[in-house]
């Protein structure tokens, strides 16, 4: 949906607006937030699973659902969100046996066995959905370096060595629904 800006003659795009207005200010390099907001260029992401977030929320984060927006302002707002978010990831397949091995051994037991948030316990905040919302191979190495505040997702960095760490990456990419 576009709206068009009265004398000035131009089309803006709902979702982008909203986008500007109310995820800008979390969703950017340096946010301090503890966990810290992702960064939608750095993930693969769904309309669908944006959708559910603006509802919900998230659990443990500074996530709140925007209960003030319209069933067509969510929808704006995330196709805009599922637009900006990464695209054309190439799976690098000699690495995947490994990464399967390493997911199913180390990562499964929170994230689920099928990458859909759905592993043992319930953590909060809940692990990602990697069906609808997925990292790109350097997001996932510097998770796993890293770890992120605030969560039950601790470093990997003494744990996994950098080519399971690179396989694993590449292995959660053959979770997302294309």
């Amino acid at each position: 949906m576009f709206l068009i800006l009265f004398g000035l003659g131009q089309r803006v795009n709902l979702g982008e607006v909203l986008y500007n207005q109310r995820c800008i200010t979390c969703h950017r390099e340096a946010n301090n937030l503890i966990p810290p907001a992702p960064l939608f260029k750095d993930y693969r992401i769904k309309a669908e699973y944006v959708v559910k977030i603006l509802k919900e929320g998230v659990e443990g984060t500074s996530m709140t659902p925007f209960n003030d927006l319209s069933e067509k302002e969510i929808y704006e707002l995330a196709k805009y969100v599922e637009k900006i978010s990464a695209k054309d990831v190439k799976v690098d397949s000699s690495l995947i046996m490994r990464g399967r091995y390493v997911y199913e051994n180390v990562c499964s037991p929170c994230h689920g066995i099928k990458g859909d948030g759905k592993g043992l316990g319930n953590t909060v905040p809940p692990p990602p959905d990697f069906t609808k919302f997925n990292p790109l191979p350097t997001t996932t190495i510097k998770i796993l370096n890293a770890g992120i505040p605030g969560t039950n997702m601790y470093s990997f960095k003494d744990i996994l060595t950098d080519e399971d760490k690179k396989a694993v990456a590449n292995y959660i990419l053959l979770f997302f629904d294309e």
